[in-house]
């Protein structure tokens, strides 16, 4: 028998409570979405007011269904969630999702909705995604939980996503780095699931490589952890982007979803203990999961170079890199002998490396990085490029060392960055 979790997740039988024809309509956004995906499963739409909708029979309530499906979608104001999931756990329904906003995000009156919610799904053993939410995308099954009302189909990928922030994962739907996508979930509220029961999902799905959390605050941090230590043992990465390092995100993180952001170093070292990345915003979250996408493999530590065309760039890099707790390692003296050839006799060659030496010439670029590629004490080769997104700069040369890099068929790791995030 499939659980509850599973049927949030891939549901093969879908209700939309609320579907209507009125295109605003959340029901009839997340009917349109999960058309837009090419859902294959039987699809039924709830309303009392109308006898079709979108070409679909439509039916008074989950109780006149001719099916109890494995999901259904709510798409009602936060007054009327209670006495839909007790009817949903009367039909033998066990996934829910409530996307409604005003319970425990809201006052003393949308609390205690949200405790009925609760205990309600605990009575029937109901699966809750929500609410205060915009639902979830499985790419791969082609399933579109999904509210918003213009949706991009996201290419299949491995990346895993679990947001608590609806927004957020709305842009990160975008891809426009074109990672491709496994899951899209935002958690909400987090009524009766949470980010741990996401993440203990995604730990065990093969279609999953690098998992991405926007997180507020962390639930249950026991399950949560082992969620973590299943993912890291079946050679998957974690990136989280966790908010409330200041009073003021931690006074915002209340207001949204009515959660404590909790102690800020205690989140650290609870990262680095569970050898979770944690990054400072959307961009270092994207660019890691770029690299991780390539290659989730740990690195060994301080074997890395980092190469440059430019002096002051390489002293740029060093003052980052010293930032943020980087070495940068001396090259061996075998090492800054084979690099000798491409430099002049006056120069000195250090770690990050300006790579200009006697100017920028093919067969000279295929000295330093033969050189480089021969010490056995180097893992990582970061190679930093001027390739402005509207072209020129150094962009030929970056196709250079790039086709070298290629040609050299390596097993070390070859890591091109641009200097800057125009690209």
């Amino acid at each position: 028998m499939r659980s509850p979790i599973e049927k949030i997740l891939r549901p093969r039988s879908i209700a939309v409570v609320g579907a209507s024809e009125r295109p605003e309509a959340i029901g009839t956004r997340v009917l349109n979405n999960l058309r837009k995906m090419q859902f294959a499963g039987p699809l039924y739409a709830v309303n009392p007011r109308y006898e079709a909708v979108g070409g679909l029979q439509c039916y008074p309530s989950l109780s006149a269904l001719p099916e109890p499906v494995d999901a259904a979608f709510l798409a009602v104001p936060s007054s009327g969630g209670p006495d839909l999931v007790e009817e949903a756990g009367k039909c033998g329904i066990r996934a829910l999702f409530i996307n409604a906003n005003g319970y425990a995000d809201g006052d003393a009156d949308g609390v205690a909705l949200q405790r009925r919610v609760e205990a309600t799904a605990t009575k029937y053993g109901i699966a809750i995604c929500g609410p205060n939410n915009l639902g979830m995308m499985n790419v791969h099954d082609r399933v579109a939980m999904w509210s918003p009302r213009y949706m991009k189909a996201p290419a299949p990928g491995s990346l895993g996503v679990v947001s608590q922030s609806g927004s957020i994962a709305l842009i990160l739907s975008e891809d426009e780095r074109d990672l491709g996508f496994a899951y899209l979930i935002t958690a909400g509220n987090e009524a009766v699931l949470n980010v741990a029961d996401y993440l203990a999902e995604m730990a065990v799905d093969d279609r999953v490589k690098v998992i991405l959390l926007f997180l507020e605050t962390i639930r249950d941090p026991q399950k949560f952890q082992a969620a973590a230590v299943k993912a890291a043992e079946r050679g998957k990465r974690i990136i989280a982007l966790k908010l409330g390092s200041s009073s003021e995100g931690r006074a915002l993180v209340q207001a949204h979803t009515g959660s404590l952001a909790g102690e800020d170093r205690l989140y650290d070292a609870y990262f680095k203990a569970l050898n979770i990345l944690r990054v400072r915003d959307l961009d270092e979250m994207l660019e890691t999961a770029v690299l991780l996408s390539k290659d989730t493999a740990p690195l060994a530590l301080g074997g890395n170079v980092l190469v440059t065309l430019s002096g002051g760039e390489a002293a740029l890099i060093a003052d980052l890199g010293s930032d943020l707790g980087l070495k940068f390692p001396k090259l061996a003296p075998e090492t800054l002998a084979a690099l000798r050839p491409a430099f002049p006799p006056y120069s000195s060659i250090g770690n990050p490396l300006d790579a200009w030496g006697l100017g920028f010439a093919a067969d000279r670029f295929r000295i330093v990085l033969n050189a480089l590629l021969a010490d056995p004490n180097i893992n990582l080769i970061g190679f930093s490029i001027d390739a402005p997104g509207r072209g020129g700069g150094d962009v030929p040369y970056a196709c250079i060392m790039a086709e070298a890099c290629v040609e050299a068929k390596t097993s070390k790791r070859l890591v091109f960055f641009n200097n800057t995030s125009g690209v």
